[in-house]
């Protein structure tokens, strides 16, 4: 019999909180962390990004993303009796480039930069009982690896799963979408017809998920209802310009459940040109045009493998608190499709979620959350 599955606790470490509380408060006083950032190289142009400065230091022998990581799932692992050598308990780790900052270190631990040494070290350091499955997919990461922790639950194959999602602003990153032009020269405006691209940003974002979440005991109960995934193949960088392959992903995750109506859309929303108008004629295809939709970038940047996980996080702080959040940094309609991206926030009782993610290569991701 296949398992229900329920997120029941979270925590949020970013550019404006270093807890969920604090970043939902920050939120809903529409606080960016967005800031002008001295260029890490030779540029012309300012560069703009969302950085985590003041973090914990759980362990003088891990690095600034590892320490964020571990204190991060601490956090989550501790408001539950669930406990981190429970042999039902697995890690996901979503990250797109992990350490990328050893590539040029020469310090023992400089074998780190792999993702599956970082994550090894991680389940090492928190005492879990097994080896840790590292999820990177481009963007859709966070999303993608939420999808498969759920799926491990329902089948049964385990009854818990921690899905922890980061990444660094670093020069790598930084270097790759400058060479695309796809930087933001001010603070990016998802959807808005002015939009120039993308900001970077760091952050964690780590969810508990379990079958049982009465003896849990966790802060919430947010079911995981559906998901899909799909790939277009479209281009080494670029979506499939028709939101074709969105389409086929949030309709696999529409058919996973019975939920007919959506409450809310939080849309990927880079606010780079093709992205946006991707979703914008997905979401048309769809018939979901009408449905107040969102974009969180506004407040934190892209910030890659932990976007999934944390714009899933504040989705349920919405859910929780009736609250459809405001898109910063929208004005002025600027896709080809009709969507209704939110200019302020709105006050509407909130039962489901479509939350959904793209990437590089025409990769893209769905889930569909619901009170439980």
């Amino acid at each position: 019999m296949l398992k229900s599955v329920y997120l029941i606790n979270d925590h949020i470490l970013s550019g404006i909180g270093t807890s969920t509380d604090s970043n939902w408060n920050n939120v809903l006083n529409e606080t960016s962390g967005i800031a002008l950032i001295d260029p890490l190289f030779p540029s012309d142009q300012p560069i703009y990004g969302s950085q985590v400065l003041d973090y914990p230091i759980v362990t003088s022998s891990a690095t600034k993303l590892e320490n964020m990581f571990l204190y991060s799932i601490q956090e989550v692992l501790r408001q539950t009796t669930i406990t981190s050598s429970n042999d039902r308990l697995l890690l996901f780790v979503s990250t797109t480039k992990g350490n990328i900052d050893l590539l040029t270190s020469k310090e023992k631990n400089a074998d780190r930069v792999h993702l599956a040494a970082m994550a090894g070290f991680i389940q090492q350091e928190l005492g879990l009982k097994h080896l840790p499955i590292v999820v990177s997919n481009a963007c859709i990461s966070g999303v993608l690896a939420i999808q498969t922790a759920a799926l491990y639950i329902k089948h049964g194959l385990i009854d818990h799963a921690i899905v922890t999602g980061g990444d660094l602003f670093s020069k790598f990153t930084l270097s790759g979408f400058y060479s695309f032009k796809a930087l933001s020269a001010g603070i990016c405006k998802p959807f808005d017809k002015s939009r120039d691209g993308i900001n970077l940003g760091e952050a964690i974002g780590t969810v508990l998920l379990t079958n049982d979440h009465v003896a849990s005991k966790g802060i919430y109960s947010v079911e995981v209802k559906g998901y899909g995934s799909s790939n277009d193949a479209n281009h080494i960088s670029g979506p499939s310009r028709d939101g074709s392959g969105l389409s086929l992903a949030v309709q696999k995750a529409l058919r996973h459940t019975s939920v007919t109506d959506i409450d809310v859309i939080n849309a990927h929303g880079t606010a780079t040109l093709y992205n946006d108008n991707m979703e914008s004629l997905a979401f048309q295809n769809l018939g979901l045009s009408d449905v107040p939709l969102n974009s969180l970038k506004g407040y934190y940047g892209h910030t890659l493998g932990a976007a999934g996980v944390l714009e899933v996080i504040i989705s349920i702080r919405s859910m929780l608190n009736n609250t459809i959040v405001k898109t910063l940094g929208y004005e002025v309609a600027g896709t080809e499709g009709k969507v209704n991206v939110t200019q302020a926030f709105i006050k509407k009782e909130i039962c489901t979620v479509l939350k959904t993610a793209s990437g590089f290569g025409g990769c893209n991701s769905a889930l569909i959350l619901k009170k439980a």
